[in-house]
């Protein structure tokens, strides 16, 4: 297994395991990055981010914090992993992904298919009737 980071040029403490730091990279770098890791981690603390759809786009299963954040749009043991912010649950949550190559396929296929389906414009008209439907 390979760790590997990125969005940030120094790792400040550094890990004390061996990892690879990617740092900061362009979006082709980033797409490139996905495509070739079989899992990836993020911890999405105060808002959603955009990394678990991005890796989700790229074929990567993902592994994130379950929160209300992510109602309606990640669904556990469907298209994300999604576990409490506890360190045995992130753990577990990692081996039960490195070791489940059928769940694993599974949340890539499903993470494709969501991801297939979204847009910027399906966001905005999403927005557009939410606005038009408050004003009435």
């Amino acid at each position: 297994m390979e760790i590997v980071f990125f969005g940030a040029d120094e790792l400040t403490p550094a890990p004390t395991f061996p990892f690879l730091n990617r740092g900061k990279l362009p979006q082709e770098e980033l797409a490139q990055l996905f495509s070739s890791s079989d899992i990836g981690v993020v911890f999405s603390l105060s808002n959603p981010s955009f990394i678990p759809l991005e890796m989700m786009a790229c074929g990567c299963a993902v592994l994130e914090i379950a929160s209300e954040r992510w109602d309606g749009i990640l669904t556990h043991n469907e298209d994300a992993w999604l576990v409490e912010p506890k360190t045995e649950a992130v753990v577990e949550g990692l081996r039960k992904l490195l070791t489940d190559e059928k769940l694993r396929a599974d949340l890539v296929a499903n993470g494709l298919a969501l991801t297939r389906k979204m847009s910027w414009r399906n966001s905005a008209r999403q927005i557009e009737r939410i606005l038009l439907r408050d004003l009435a």
